[in-house]
């Protein structure tokens, strides 16, 4: 029997991207690529995202089927951090600490909106908290926030469609395919996109502060050796091994790896056709080539 498909959650409440969003929606291609590239600061969203992926020898073949997704059947995969290659991506450094009053200040809140109970019972549930020794409630937190962790989810997107080491690195050794996405063409999506900052030491989560722009800051940090990705995200609370669906006409580009054979350019053109026999936009297609004089790729269109 085969397995139902899983698509996200509803998408999360961010109320500083809700107008945003609202007011994007309400103007023409033209007008959104002005507005995203000139009136939002400070990330200036470029014009593209684009996502590298390893092609398939068949149609059974996991990456095959992975690629399809996203050319017919117009849906991302939410990966878990716990998937990436890099096992430090997405993690932070959780600490329990500050003065009796700050964390009885904490605990009360959570009580008052978690626990469902009276005010006697509330006050009660709060000095047992305050009994409890620092170090259990840290060994607590650390749990619930590896496993909030496991279950996020995100897609990468890279920054730049002729990097060598990104070609070399998630292109399959330059023989998978780089695919372009147009932000304007569905910004309700692609405007959830973020760029990771790359930094020496992990983020600290300090239970005892303000978590939600922790948590936010632990998912878009990623250790500065990675810097050469340029890589933004969206990332999807509780959002993990789940589909995020996107608008098809986004999709609008695919560059083949120089290295890219012709049984796999010959599966992915049998998917282009059955886009198109679906009646979804037409995607254009590109090759990439070594440059001949240095280290560097230049891409040609098909």
């Amino acid at each position: 029997m085969a397995t139902p498909t899983r698509f996200a959650p509803p998408r999360p409440h961010f109320p500083h991207f809700d107008p945003i969003v609202r007011h994007l929606a309400s103007l023409n291609y033209w007008n959104r690529r002005l507005f995203l590239a000139k009136r939002i600061a400070p990330k200036k969203y470029p014009h593209f995202q684009y996502k590298y992926k390893a092609l398939g020898v068949d149609q059974a073949d996991r990456r095959t089927k992975h690629l399809r997704d996203i050319l017919v059947e117009s849906r991302l995969w939410l990966s878990s951090p716990r998937d990436f290659n890099d096992p430090f991506d997405m993690t932070a450094r959780v600490i329990f600490e500050g003065t009796t009053q700050r964390l009885r200040k904490r605990f009360k809140k959570l009580i008052a909106e978690k626990s469902g109970k009276q005010r006697k019972e509330r006050r009660a549930l709060l000095d047992q908290f305050m009994r409890r020794p620092r170090h259990e409630w840290l060994q607590a937190i650390e749990r619930v926030h590896a496993e909030n962790h496991a279950q996020t989810g995100v897609v990468s997107f890279a920054g730049d469609p002729r990097s060598v080491l990104m070609w070399s690195h998630y292109g399959e050794h330059h023989s998978g395919v780089c695919l372009q996405f147009t932000i304007a063409k569905d910004p309700t999506t692609f405007v959830e996109a973020v760029p990771v900052h790359y930094v020496r030491d992990y983020p600290a989560f300090n239970w005892a502060e303000d978590t939600a722009s922790q948590v936010g800051a632990s998912l878009m940090h990623k250790f500065e050796e990675w810097r050469y990705e340029h890589e933004w995200r969206i990332v999807w609370p509780s959002g993990a091994h789940t589909y995020l669906p996107f608008d098809a006409a986004a999709l609008t580009g695919l560059i083949f790896g120089c290295r890219a054979p012709d049984s796999a350019i010959a599966l992915v053109k049998d998917m282009l056709y059955e886009r198109k026999a679906r009646g979804l936009p037409t995607v254009r297609t590109y090759r990439a080539a070594e440059h001949g004089r240095k280290y560097a790729l230049v891409i040609r269109r098909t």
